[in-house]
């Protein structure tokens, strides 16, 4: 006989496992739709979500919570770079990343440049702060060098127009001089030409006077003769007298006669006695006529040489008043080109005064504006060499992309070698620092460096060969905080180089 009820338990069983079957390929069905969409919303960058549902079953319950962990693993993470980056947004550069998170790997690159770029604009503010303070002494300064310029060049604008006035005055007076010296130089010929014609008559006059001396001895000479007739003539008048005695009164008359005749002669003699006298006495005075005639001439010489010293000593003073009068016209063109000069230097001290004040009051707002952000105020110690700065910046960059080239790698299943040491930009850098003897090369932080640089390429390399190996997770993840430690000496190191180079 069929047992019905011993069938109604199989069914019921069948039903149940039927029942439980169901149940588990729901909760499959719900476990997919939820990180289905746990998935998107990761995609879509919404990590505060997390699949809520219980499962039975244990490896879907274990999933769930490894995503919920990464899920909210990634939201700590990315917010707490996400934070940083708000705090740069307000200016608060000295913000870091929480030390407590470990970020390793993509993260620990996102976290080095997130502190790389804090550092470089607290370099960049601490440099505008500096210059600004810098440039605010010296616009300072500028300005009032350029207040004291335009004060000294007005009043040597002042003075120049009164020593344009004066020059002006100085010219007019020296032409004035000039002229007159030319008129002075027309009478000192008229006056040479006079005492020539003076000298001319003073030696006609000589001539004339020894012409007269001549005629005078000649006169002379006629009275000697007059007089010697007049001596005979009385002889002959005493011989004929007494001849005329001897006749008796015969020779009365011819005795009368020769009494008148010898009359005569005595008279003759007599008058030729004063015209002697008066010839010798014109003789005399031809003389003193002649002498004064010859002193004339000696007086007209030398008159003439006096004359013609003063009429060249009158040239060299015209020559050198029209040459000081060129001279005078010279300067004072030049003093008008000074004053020129100075009221445009005037001007442009002007325009410096105000553009210093301009400046002055842009590095004002400089110093303001850096001094409104929050950054590392170290900074200040280490940016006196700006392509030094600029040089560590790029080069700390440059190590995150070597780190991450490498990284990229990863999960392929192949090994390869990194670049040396010596090789990177980083290497070539600390070699060629040594070659040229830099000064911050022989200090303590630079032999630091150059460890943590080595170990750096040396962690990175085990790194790679370790993951091939496919070493523990926990060993890798060890691994990985040594390297962005190492990556973090780095970067404090080649700061402390800056400094030892300022």
């Amino acid at each position: 006989m069929f047992n019905y009820k011993k069938r109604d338990i199989e069914i019921e069983k069948l039903k149940a496992r039927i029942f439980e079957f169901e149940k588990k390929e729901k909760e499959k069905e719900n476990f997919y739709m939820e990180l289905e969409k746990m998935i998107d919303h990761i995609e879509n960058g919404f990590l505060m979500y997390k699949i809520s549902s219980r499962y039975d079953d244990e490896k879907m319950e274990f999933i769930k919570n490894k995503i919920n962990f990464l899920s909210e693993n990634l939201q700590i993470k990315i917010s707490s770079i996400s934070n940083v980056l708000l705090d740069f947004g307000i200016s608060h550069f000295e913000s870091r990343v929480n030390e407590k998170i470990n970020m390793i790997g993509v993260y620990g690159s996102l976290k080095s440049s997130a502190r790389l770029i804090g550092n470089n604009v607290s370099e960049l503010l601490a440099m505008i702060l500096t210059s600004g303070e810098k440039l605010d002494l010296d616009t300072t300064i500028l300005s009032e060098a350029s207040s004291s310029l335009s004060a000294s060049a007005n009043r040597q604008a002042v003075s120049l127009e009164e020593t344009a006035a004066s020059i002006e005055e100085i010219s007019s007076t020296i032409s004035n001089n000039t002229k007159s010296i030319e008129d002075m130089y027309f009478l000192a010929n008229e006056v040479h030409k006079s005492a020539e014609n003076g000298a001319k008559l003073a030696n006609q006059t000589t001539v004339a006077m020894e012409e007269i001396n001549v005629q005078v001895n000649s006169i002379n000479e006629a009275i000697t003769v007059i007089d010697q007739i007049a001596f005979q003539t009385n002889i002959l008048s005493l011989n004929a007298a007494v001849e005329a005695a001897t006749a008796g009164e015969a020779g009365k008359g011819f005795a009368v006669v020769a009494q008148e005749v010898r009359n005569l002669a005595s008279r003759s003699a007599e008058a030729a006695k004063e015209i002697k006298s008066i010839v010798e006495n014109a003789t005399t005075k031809a003389n003193f006529g002649k002498s004064i005639s010859g002193n004339m001439i000696d007086g007209y010489k030398e008159l003439s040489k006096r004359i013609n010293d003063t009429i060249s000593l009158i040239s060299n003073i015209k020559d050198a008043s029209k040459e000081q009068e060129v001279g005078i016209h010279q300067i004072n063109d030049a003093v008008n080109q000074l004053d020129r000069v100075t009221q445009e230097n005037a001007m442009r001290a002007n325009q410096i005064n105000s553009l210093s004040q301009e400046v002055s009051e842009l590095s004002t707002k400089l110093i303001q504006a850096a001094n409104f952000a929050e950054y590392s105020k170290q900074t200040r110690d280490y940016i006196c060499d700006v392509d030094l700065v600029f040089k560590t910046a790029k080069l700390k960059n440059d190590h995150i992309r070597f780190k991450e080239t490498n990284f990229a790698k990863l999960g392929k299943n192949e090994t390869w070698s990194v670049v040396s040491h010596h090789d990177c930009a980083l290497g070539k850098w600390i070699d060629e620092s040594e070659r040229s003897i830099q000064k911050y090369t022989n200090t303590e932080s630079w032999n630091s460096l150059k460890r943590y640089h080595e170990d750096i390429h040396k962690s990175v390399q085990t790194y790679i060969n370790e993951d091939v190996k496919k070493t523990a997770d926990i060993n890798l993840k060890d691994l990985a905080i040594k390297i962005e430690n190492i990556t973090q000496h780095i970067f404090d190191e080649l700061n402390m180089v800056k400094k030892n180079a300022c």
